[in-house]
């Protein structure tokens, strides 16, 4: 029997990294299982505790923030994680603050991401925003089950214009192909 090796996709994805640098908004498709949403959430974790940038978690449902950014989901290290990257995890925590969920640096108390619901756009003010973010992740941004929000592509658009505010502003959007129809490819194409 031969023993398991995980796939490394990690040249790979520096190299999807230093497209993502030259452009505002980049989807990358790849199977399940590549490692793409670990490696870009933690790369921006860790950009984000030396003070590089502060970031956006986009979710499409307003109940997804809840149950998928908490200290549980999306703060656990994966069952191969360097030590680097266990360091990395042991220094951050997500808090809950009048209904606004922040990824933080538990030891400054500094906010470094912020979780926001694409189906929730309007509920969002620029001149309300209470960290300046540089940049954005959307994790299946194709949804295994097709459910997309009402008119997401256009709330999606809101979104990016509301936190970007004249300011230089990056989304990577990631995903597994799954489905045919993909609204964001019609829309961005």
């Amino acid at each position: 029997m031969e023993e398991y090796k995980p796939i490394n996709n990690e040249k790979k994805f520096c190299k999807i990294n230093q497209i993502w640098n030259k452009c505002h908004l980049l989807f990358v498709s790849s199977n399940s299982g590549t490692g793409k949403t670990t490696y870009f959430k933690w790369l921006l974790i860790r950009k984000a505790l030396k003070g590089k940038l502060k970031f956006d978690v986009f979710f499409r449902f307003e109940n997804e923030i809840e149950l998928k950014f908490n200290n549980d989901a999306f703060l656990k290290p994966p069952l191969n994680a360097s030590k680097r990257l266990l360091k990395i995890a042991n220094k951050v925590e997500i808090i809950c603050e009048k209904d606004n969920y922040f990824l933080i640096n538990k030891q400054t108390k500094e906010k470094l991401a912020q979780a926001l619901a694409i189906n929730i756009q309007k509920k969002y003010k620029s001149t309300e925003n209470s960290i300046y973010t540089d940049c954005a992740i959307y994790d299946e941004v194709m949804p295994d089950d097709n459910n997309y929000c009402s008119n997401e592509v256009y709330k999606f658009s809101r979104l990016i214009d509301t936190r970007a505010r004249h300011r230089n502003y990056k989304v990577i959007c990631l995903y597994n192909k799954t489905q045919p129809f993909f609204p964001y490819k019609e829309s961005f194409e």
